[in-house]
């Protein structure tokens, strides 16, 4: 069963979610394809920002997907996010 704690997340994330399937297909890969080469591309605050920007959004599908995934794909999309964030926390001290 379900806590409280995240049958609210769910709830709060719905509308994000409905915004984000109304959009057309390619635009969210677009836009984070982009983020991720502004952040890699970057030194300093502006490849942090845009990095911890990808690594946030990531992360929460990731919370959103935790319940319905395996232990394999948790482990590995937990590490994708570690990298982008280890990536971004690089380009910030560099």
């Amino acid at each position: 069963m379900r806590t409280s704690l995240r049958k609210s997340f769910e709830r709060n994330s719905a509308p994000i979610l409905i915004f984000i399937h109304g959009l057309p297909r390619a635009t969210v890969l677009i836009v984070l394809v982009g983020l991720m080469f502004i952040g890699l591309v970057n030194t300093g605050i502006i490849g942090f920002i845009a990095l911890m920007v990808v690594a946030t959004f990531i992360g929460w599908l990731l919370l959103l997907s935790w319940p319905l995934l395996e232990p394999r794909p948790k482990l590995l999309r937990t590490l994708a996010v570690l990298l982008v964030i280890v990536s971004a926390v690089v380009r910030f001290l560099n």
